[in-house]
């Protein structure tokens, strides 16, 4: 997968993909569809295609589930934080600290 290459000298992460938002976040849909791979329902983070489809998905998980949420964009020079005018400053430190993380993988 294309996406592995970025972290392939960490041994700690799970990087899969494409794949469907429902094996990501849920193991009986995973074993139903008999999915072989190691995300099985249970993915710590999301990378999403574009920021309409970010957009979408973190407001619906937040909104419904009460989910935690860390705005980055990847590929350019330095990570770039970006969040929402209606984020929390949880979401906001989040942000900030998994940028911090993403830039020492450079």
């Amino acid at each position: 997968m294309k996406s592995q290459k970025h972290f392939k000298n960490n041994k700690t992460l799970i990087v899969e993909g494409p794949l469907s938002l429902d094996i990501s976040l849920d193991k009986n849909i995973a074993q139903e569809k008999k999915y072989a791979g190691n995300i099985q329902g249970d993915a710590d983070v999301l990378v999403v295609p574009d920021i309409v489809s970010g957009n979408g998905i973190s407001k619906s998980l937040i909104l419904m589930a009460e989910a935690k949420m860390a705005g980055l964009i990847l590929g350019a020079t330095v990570p770039i934080v970006l969040t929402s005018r209606s984020a929390s400053d949880t979401e906001k430190k989040y942000s900030l600290i998994l940028a911090l993380l993403a830039d020492k993988e450079n």
